[in-house]
């Protein structure tokens, strides 16, 4: 039996425990200050000054130093937009070249000789001790186009050897377990709590500068051969290290039947492209909902299953010059930069792909080429050096006016580097990471891929990026001019036009309401509607009681309404769900119950496999033994000029995790 901190024998429902819910006060408790789940600072340290107005729009500083960086810890930090035109300007887009990186920008047009802030958001990846070089486009309406550099650097917590590792070939019988070495570079002792995918251990489980972690190949091939390994440690500022994994080619090549060719595949219609989920609960149509527009539903031209041109690349650096698709070839373009880490991070996934779909029996059908828009003279320079040139055998090209990004990547409604978009005969089968990249490229290979099979998931998470861009732009401009109602509206409507992801932005609407837009009466109501109509959605029920007790913009946290919604999300899960766990395990603490929060933070632990979640798990419930049980506190948000109110950079009073990986798109995790 399960260790349950409420009386069994009297167990409620999660119907009953719901209708506690809505019988609790809307007024809980009143909590005050908060650690931000993103290191905020009004700073614009400029390396350069900015440029004289020779464009409509400047942005001061020209080059945004975001300062040093821990790993996987967001910083924001503010941009100044000046219109010097007599007229108005409207700013369309702005886009980063680095996942890592997100810009915001005014949904507005900018009056004549008016300022505008907006926000650059900077997530390092894991690699640690390398310089961030990163490039953000603002395209004006009419064509302009205006350039902000954003320079940081991560920090080195940890080293770590090898970086990258060889698997021994398949037909070595027995071979010797690999070795990797980490290393504290900052003085403070750590641990290694485990690995993902769980194939290596470590030599010892105390806290020290050292550690050998030794992988089991014989694990590695039954976990199917995974091309990164992650360490798991409770160091505080490297929760997780990462090693790639290259495959090694057998001894003695086998003979393999050459596969066939499969007919092109046609593009098909895409109106009923968005298909609900069987498994998802209907989004939430109450009668108090208002819908003064429809939202508009542009529906992105490139997708799984697309006919597109061969795009449009400059001088190639490296390899054969391409400009039209050969018949039957399968074309792999990926979108990188020199400067981008996450690219870094990638690069020997790519190289281990590379060797594996272009060599042998695939030398006819894959053909690689890497794409950036970086200068050519930098590109070249980067390729002679001798890691880069040890690594990079494929082709590579320069995205001349990012005429490649514009034709492939910004259809998409998404712009991210490391990206492969795979290509045939002009038909898109696939696009994505590299580290999702192993299974839809050895369908391919086979011949067995259908892109028509992931169009419809494509096709969703393009129209919600889409929409996620419109709310957060709305979003900055309603924390300026306080009209709210625009975006509740707005979220209303696009939770109708998008069904299959509407939980997704009702639960946005409900975070917004009890935190930025400081409605916190009619934000509760809201919230309890929700409770009802996803009284089966565990992941829903999940997300209502984490943003009641975790989002740093609540001012005020109804208690008894989260705790309510955590039990029944428990017991909707059979007390088997680990997040539903681990947020009932902050509701007891939040309201000052130490013993029992200790509990369900153990059970968590207990039922959570995932290396990575169970060590924040890990570290939160040494916090739970140690801090005073009490909400979490509310922050501010940090206004042009003032230093971060109540501030704590590395994390907060009650030692949450700043975000916990999720389950589905509805859960807030």
């Amino acid at each position: 039996m399960s260790n349950i901190p409420h009386d069994s024998r009297n167990q409620p429902s999660a119907a009953s425990l719901l209708v506690l819910a809505l019988s609790t006060s809307i007024l809980g408790c009143d909590a005050r200050s908060d650690a931000p789940t993103a290191l905020i600072s009004n700073e614009t340290t400029a390396t350069t000054q900015a440029a004289p107005a020779t464009t409509s729009i400047t942005v001061e500083p020209t080059t945004l130093d975001m300062g040093d960086l821990i790993p996987d810890i967001a910083v924001v930090k503010r941009v100044k937009l000046t219109n010097h035109s007599s007229k108005p300007v409207k700013i369309t887009s702005a886009i980063a070249d680095c996942s890592c990186t997100t810009p915001t920008w005014p949904e507005e047009p900018i009056a004549p000789g008016a300022t505008v802030e907006a926000d650059i958001t900077v997530k390092a990846g894991p690699k640690q001790g390398v310089p961030l070089n990163k490039r953000v486009t603002y395209s004006i309406e009419g064509g302009e186009l205006v350039f902000l550099s954003v320079v940081a650097k991560v920090g080195l917590f940890i080293e770590l050897t090898p970086e990258t590792m060889r698997a021994p070939a398949d037909d070595l019988a027995a071979p010797e377990p690999g070795e990797i070495t980490l290393k504290g570079a900052d003085a403070t002792a750590f641990r290694i709590i485990g690995s993902d995918p769980a194939i290596a251990t470590a030599d010892n489980n105390a806290s020290a500068l050292t550690h050998t972690v030794r992988v089991d190949w014989t694990k590695w091939r039954d976990a199917k051969r995974p091309s990164k390994l992650s360490i798991i440690t409770d160091h505080p500022k490297t929760p997780e290290m990462q090693v790639l994994i290259r495959r090694s080619p057998p001894s003695v090549t086998p003979t393999v039947t050459p596969p066939v060719t499969p007919p092109v595949i046609a593009p098909t219609q895409i109106g009923s492209a968005r298909l609900p989920v069987a498994s998802q609960t209907p989004p939430f149509t109450a009668n108090q909902r208002v819908k003064p527009r429809q939202y508009k539903i542009v529906l992105p031209t490139v997708y799984p299953g697309a006919t597109v041109a061969f795009p449009p690349l400059g001088t190639f650096v490296q390899g054969s010059e391409r400009r039209a698709f050969a018949p039957g070839k399968i074309y792999v373009f990926e979108f990188f930069s020199t400067t981008c880490s996450h690219c870094a991070e990638a690069a020997p996934l790519v190289e281990a792909l590379v060797e594996q779909f272009s060599s042998g029996i695939n030398e006819k059908a894959f053909e690689f080429i890497s794409v950036t828009a970086d200068d050519e003279s930098k590109v070249r320079e980067w390729l002679l050096e001798p890691a880069h040139a040890e690594q990079v055998k494929h082709s590579v090209a320069i995205d001349v006016g990012s005429k490649a990004q514009k034709a492939l990547q910004d259809p998409t409604y998404q712009v991210l580097n490391p990206r492969f978009f795979v290509i045939r005969d002009g038909v898109v089968l696939w696009y994505g990471h590299p580290d999702a990249a192993a299974e839809p490229f050895a369908q391919i290979a086979a011949g067995t891929w259908n892109p028509d099979s992931v169009k419809a998931e494509f096709l969703d998470n393009a129209l919600v990026a889409r929409a996620k861009n419109q709310t957060t732009s709305l979003l900055n401009q309603c924390e300026k001019d306080g009209k709210w109602k625009d975006l509740l509206d707005l979220y209303d409507s696009i939770a109708v036009a998008i069904p299959s992801r509407g939980s997704t932005f009702e639960l946005q609407k409900f975070g917004t309401m009890i935190g930025p837009a400081d409605m916190t009466v009619e934000g509760y109501a809201y919230g309890m509607q929700l409770a009802v109509h996803y009284a089966n959605d565990i992941a829903s029920l999940r997300t209502l009681a984490r943003t009641t007790l975790n989002s740093p913009r609540v001012k005020v946290r109804d208690l008894d309404f989260a705790f309510a919604i955590a039990r029944a999300a428990d017991s909707l899960g059979g007390e088997k769900d680990a997040r539903a766990a681990e947020i009932l395990a902050l509701a007891y603490f939040s309201r000052g119950d130490r013993e029992n929060a200790i509990k369900l933070q153990e059970r968590a632990i207990t039922l959570q496999d995932n290396a990575k979640i169970k060590a924040t798990y890990e570290t939160q419930l040494a916090k739970y033994r140690v801090n005073e049980p009490k909400p979490v506190p509310f922050t501010p948000k940090v206004t042009p000029g003032a230093a971060p109110a109540n501030a704590v950079p590395t994390g907060n009073p009650v030692g949450l995790p700043a975000e916990l990986p999720t389950g589905s798109p509805a859960d807030g995790g």
